[in-house]
């Protein structure tokens, strides 16, 4: 018989973009998106016509209440007990 393998996972969900409207109206509103970068680990904010840095801090502190679709980022860490693996979707 072989050594049973036992497996262990976490869900982590990392919020990394989400628009907001601007002008109140969802059919005629202006639309800002927020974007995490995570190569650099930095927020910044595109409007149409500029992109620039803003603190993760001003993302959850003024932006809490603005929201208006929200894009997440699953990763799944997963041990067992042979080894430890990150799978990413």
């Amino acid at each position: 018989m072989g050594e049973q393998i036992l497996f262990h996972c976490l869900t982590v969900q990392n919020l990394v973009w989400f628009s907001r409207d601007v002008a109140g109206l969802s059919r005629t509103g202006h639309y800002i998106a927020d974007v995490y970068d995570a190569v650099t680990g930095r927020w910044s904010t595109c409007d149409d016509t500029s992109v620039h840095g803003i603190s993760e801090d001003y993302v959850r502190t003024a932006r809490a209440s603005t929201g208006y679709i929200f894009f997440y980022e699953a990763k799944y860490i997963c041990t067992s007990s042979l080894s430890a693996y990150l799978l990413i979707i």
